[in-house]
Formats: C-alpha cells, structure tokens, sequence
C-alpha cells in the first residue's frame, strides 16, 4: 500500500478518536459538575446557606460582590440551584449572584408529606425570605427558568418595591385550571408512565427531552433526572401551583420591565407571544440552536442578552 494513503488513514483515524474521546468526556465532565454545589466553589465570595422557613429549611447560594446590583434565580421544575453553573462565570463580575432551591428541590427540605398544591404565593415568599436574609436596600432582579419564571411574575406582582425587573427564561405564561382538571391531569400523568402512583418521578429518556423541550444534549437530560428524583413527591404539587395561576391576569399589574427569553427549538415562545403585548414594558428574545434551557445550552448567548 503507497505509504503516503497509509499515513493519511493514520491521521483521520487519529482525528476520529480524538473527537469521540473529547466528546465523551465533555458529556461526562458536564455530568458530573452536576453533581454538587462545589461546581460553583471557583467563583468569587461563594457560599451555600440554608434558612429555616415554616416548615423546614430553604437552601440556597450566593457569589459575587454584595456591594453589586443583585439577581435572585430560580430553577426549572424538578431542578436545582447547579443549573445556573453555566451562566454565573459570565455574570459574577458585575453582579451579586444568589440562587434558591424552591421548597422540596435540591438541598432544600420541608417536613411531612407534599400538600396536593404547592402555590405560588407560598413559593413567592420564600424567595422573599431569602431577600431579606441579605437585607438588600435596593430593588433586585429577579431570574427564573420554566417554573422559577412562573414564580418570579408572581413576586413581582406582590411585591413590587423588591424588585427592579424580571428575566423569564421560557415559561408557560397561560390561564389557569380547576380542581378537577388538576386531578384528571394526575391521573393522566400516572397512566402515561411519567409517574408512579404515588407520584415520584419515572425517569424520561433523551427523546422525550428533544420532543418536549428541544434539548439535544444528553447531559442535560441526565441532570434534569437526578434532580426531578431528588425532588421527587414535590413536582406534582408545585406544578399543580402553576397550573392554577390565571397568569394572564396578572402580567397587566406588572410594571418593571420583562425580559422574555426562549430556545428556538423550545415549546415556550408561544407562551411569551401572548405575554407580551399584555406587559406594561416587555422584551422578547429567542436564542437559535437552544431549546428551552438556554442558560445550560447557551450560557453566552444568554449572558450577551441579558
């Protein structure tokens, strides 16, 4: 064989074992910083606190300058506080960075059983417990992707002396269901294998990631099944609490200015589409390539926009 053609094979297969190597152990490396909070220890001023609430104790972490402008972020439903990693390194210069786990998620524990809904007024003010801890004199900005989007309207509207503007990162924005919708949706849930019968999570495969949420990366799927099994029991009910708020009337009564971001390859954007005209001062922005997390696929992106 011409030894040239041989020394040209040599080096594709070299190329393509170096490729599949990095690739692997990019979703590895992505994986496993998932994995606990010390994936954020780099940053400057970190620290992990917990507060007690009525009923258990609120976990949460900060980074950056108390003296700077402060974002409040909230996480997914069935997420956790690691899913800002990503975006902090790009914002922790400039701001005072704090980021909750919502009752029943991450490192954060109530006592007894979950309620049959977890309301966003309840939700809402454990953000407001957490504020306070840091006794903020200044309005924050308040963060939050899916579910913590939800959230973040929801305290804005409550309390709008506390904060200064709102970042919803690809939330259902929609109206609101009765009981007895909220029940069948339950039981559907169950029948469909999402969950078991006492509804702890099944864990979803990277197909129904990419269908419903548009997301490409299997590490993240990864991730958003440990965090939906950590979180276990308390998914349904804080979904139940969505499900209830008529937001579509409360986004009129807010006045701080909203940003509106999404993953094109995300289900959200029709939701903002509706939200909005509704909002006294709004901004839509949709980032290519990302589907519904574009702080975990698009960090930079997401930063740029922001």
């Amino acid at each position: 064989m011409n030894k040239s053609l041989i020394y040209r094979s040599s080096k594709i297969f070299c190329v393509l074992i170096s490729f599949f190597y990095f690739s692997f152990y990019n979703q590895i490396a992505f994986s496993n910083n998932f994995k606990n909070i010390d994936s954020f220890s780099n940053l400057p001023n970190f620290s992990q606190n917990q507060i007690q609430i009525v009923g258990g104790k609120l976990n949460f972490i900060s980074a950056g300058s108390p003296d700077k402008p402060a974002i409040i972020f909230l996480h997914k439903l069935g997420g956790r506080v690691e899913e800002w990693r990503h975006l902090f390194p790009f914002l922790v210069s400039d701001y005072h960075l704090i980021a909750i786990d919502l009752a029943g998620h991450g490192l954060s524990k109530i006592n007894g059983p979950p309620p049959f809904i977890a309301t966003q007024e309840e939700l809402s003010s454990h953000v407001l417990s957490v504020i306070d801890t840091f006794e903020k004199n200044e309005p924050v900005i308040i963060a939050g992707s899916s579910l913590g989007g939800c959230i973040a309207i929801v305290s804005a509207s409550l309390w709008p002396s506390k904060f200064s503007a709102v970042i919803v990162l690809g939330s259902a924005l929609g109206t609101s269901q009765t009981r007895e919708e909220l029940i069948k949706s339950a039981n559907v849930a169950i029948e469909n294998k999402q969950f078991n019968s006492d509804e702890t999570p099944i864990e979803r495969p990277l197909s129904y990631a990419k269908n419903v949420f548009g997301v490409e990366l299997e590490a993240i799927s990864v991730e958003m099944n440990e965090s939906r099994k950590q979180a276990g029991r308390w998914i349904q009910p804080v979904a139940r609490g969505v499900a209830r708020m008529n937001y579509l009337e409360i986004l009129p009564k807010i006045k701080q200015p909203v940003l509106l971001l999404d993953g094109k390859r995300g289900n959200y954007g029709r939701f903002h589409q509706v939200a909005s005209p509704l909002l006294t001062d709004s901004r839509s922005e949709t980032i290519n390539k990302s589907g519904s997390f574009p702080h975990e696929e698009k960090p930079k992106e997401t930063y740029q926009i922001i």
